[in-house]
């Protein structure tokens, strides 16, 4: 169960004294918790520090399914607010779990979390244990897929969690929109990060969006069955897919 990861996180956070610099951690939280069933995971580089988080609450707390400090409060600010109206804008449901890949807080990823953490992200030696919570989190849902805003991420996750390269989708302005890859049949989806401020087009926005929903169909739904022609798009990750089994139901022979 899920529980007991939390309280593994709990206790390993404990275990730790650079970890409790971290206002919080994010793991396992739900976009709606009226929601019964899951179909992404939606994962940032690490959770945000606000101005103001710790005077709200002066010692080190979480954001999960179990105990979300933010509703405990009764409020969310702004940024917070924001953020979860682009999750289920770009996911087009509010059946949504969220995670980090490095679970706990800092005010941004770069020098601050250097400066927090005494090693930059990459270099953190707490990331193999992230890693094995969050593939967790990817079969206990069993998601349609997981959605990375940031390609940033790719250069600092991609080999660590194993994931296998299948397309790049690129903008016309030479910008690169998603970058698709796999693992074990569920896809990864690392996009052009959805807060830019500057060259981000409604048109980018929904293509994003789109080919979310064109490569992570409903389980035992297709283009086909959804009475839809199927993309390039889609033929493409089917043929992946299928030589991906093909190459590894050659390797068990």
């Amino acid at each position: 169960m899920l529980h007991r990861q939390i309280e593994r996180i709990r206790s390993y956070t404990q275990a730790n004294n650079d970890l409790l610099r971290a206002h919080h951690f994010l793991y396992d939280l739900p976009l709606d918790r009226s929601s019964q069933t899951f179909e992404f995971l939606v994962m940032g580089i690490n959770p945000g520090e606000q101005k103001g988080d710790w005077e709200a609450w002066p010692k080190p707390t979480e954001e999960t399914s179990l105990f979300d400090f933010r509703e405990r409060l009764g409020r969310r600010p702004p940024a917070s607010e924001r953020w979860r109206s682009l999750v289920e804008y770009f996911c087009g449901t509010t059946n949504v779990v969220m995670s980090e890949f490095f679970l706990w807080s800092s005010v941004n990823s770069d020098a601050a979390f250097t400066e927090k953490f005494t090693v930059p992200i990459q270099r953190s030696p707490h990331l193999p244990f992230c890693a094995e919570v969050n593939l967790e989190l990817v079969r206990h849902y069993a998601v349609r897929a997981v959605v990375a805003p940031g390609l940033k991420s790719i250069r600092l996750f991609a080999e660590p969690y194993g994931l296998r390269h299948v397309r790049t989708i690129p903008a016309g302005n030479g910008h690169t929109l998603v970058e698709h890859f796999d693992r074990e049949g569920t896809p990864w989806l690392f996009t052009k990060h959805w807060s830019a401020a500057f060259g981000f087009s409604t048109d980018q926005r929904e293509r994003i969006r789109d080919y979310i929903a064109e490569v992570s169909p409903p389980h035992e739904a297709s283009p086909a069955k959804l009475g839809r022609k199927p993309s390039f798009a889609w033929r493409q990750f089917v043929a992946f897919r299928e030589a991906l089994a093909f190459g590894f139901g050659r390797g068990r022979r």
